[in-house]
C-alpha cells in the first residue's frame, strides 16, 4: 500500500498536522484516491496512537483482528500505550 504523506511543522489553517515522528505506533485511517494510492482520511485525525504489542496469532480479519491486537496491547509495559488501547477498545463499543 502506498500512502501519500507530507508533514510540515508550519501548520496552515489547522491542516497537515499529522506528525508520524519516531518511536510511535499508529492506527491509520486512509482513503483510496486512485488505484493503489491512499491519503489520510483526515489531515489531522487520520491516525490514532496504539501500543506496539500485537496478538500472538492472526485469528481473524478486520474488526476481530483489531480487537485482538488492542487487547494484547493491554500487556504493554508502557502505561501511556495501554491507556491508548483502552481508548480504542472503548471506541469499538463491543458491549
Amino acid at each position: 500500500m502506498r500512502l501519500r504523506y507530507a508533514y510540515s511543522r508550519i501548520v496552515a489553517d489547522g491542516h497537515s498536522c499529522i506528525d508520524l515522528g519516531g518511536n510511535a505506533y499508529w492506527l491509520l485511517f486512509a482513503k483510496e484516491v486512485e488505484p493503489g494510492r491512499f491519503e489520510f482520511s483526515d489531515d489531522c485525525y487520520g491516525r490514532l496512537p496504539v501500543s506496539s504489542v500485537l496478538a500472538d496469532t492472526a485469528n481473524g480479519t478486520g474488526m476481530r483482528q483489531l480487537q485482538d491486537d488492542l487487547v494484547a496491547g493491554l500487556q504493554d509495559q508502557n502505561p501511556a500505550a495501554w491507556l491508548e488501547n483502552i481508548k480504542r477498545l472503548g471506541g469499538l463499543k463491543l458491549a
